[in-house]
This record gives C-alpha cells, structure tokens and sequence, in this order.
C-alpha cells in the first residue's frame, strides 16, 4: 500500500523559507505556511484480491502575507506535487478576515503497485 503523506511533506518541506504542517487541524504559527493532508486514498483491487493501484487525492493550502507571495508558493508547490506524480486538479482563493492570503489546491494521481 502506497502511503503519501511522507513523501508529500519531504518535497514540500524542500520548499525555502515556508513552514510545512501537516494535517487540516493544524495552527499556523506564521505565514507563509503550507499545509496538506490526504483527502482521498481509494485502492484499485486486482483479481487476487491484492491493491493493483490507488487514486489519491492531497489537498494543500498555501497561506502567505500576500498574493504575489501566494503564487510564487502555489508554483512551487505545484512543481514538487508533479515530481511526485500529482496533477493539479483544483485551485481557489479564500476569502480570509485576517487579510491573510489562503489558497487551497486540490491534486489528483495515481499510485500502481508493481
């Protein structure tokens, strides 16, 4: 069984100058952060029974102090999710009180067992 969220932290958190919190619940101590969690992990059986493939779905919010800061992170973040096989599949500003930037992503891929 193929679990992400190890491999999903290790490359964001190769992200410079950015917190990386894994988890929806978690409180961001200051921007800019990254936070993720998996949000979907469905298996694919084969005829043995035995996990053939698993769709997985990471959803990553990005929070930073501003927008230009937001999308320079967005970009990032979407270049180390493809590396690990992900496509971005959703993508969407959050309107925030505390005039904190917030964007949440959505990425979609596919894990085949070999």
């Amino acid at each position: 069984m193929y679990l992400p969220k190890t491999a999903v932290y290790t490359a964001l958190n190769t992200i410079p100058n950015v917190e990386v919190l894994q988890g929806s619940q978690k409180t961001i101590v200051e921007v800019p952060a990254i936070t993720f969690f998996v949000s979907d992990n469905n298996a694919e059986l084969d005829l043995g029974n035995e996990i053939a493939s698993q769709n997985v779905q990471v959803t990553v919010d990005i929070w930073a102090e501003n927008s230009s800061a937001a999308d320079s992170l967005l970009s990032q973040a979407e270049t180390k999710m493809r590396g690990l096989g992900y496509r971005l599949s959703y993508m969407a500003d959050i309107p925030d009180p505390e005039n904190i930037c917030h964007v949440t992503t959505r990425y979609d891929g596919i894990q085949t067992t070999n």
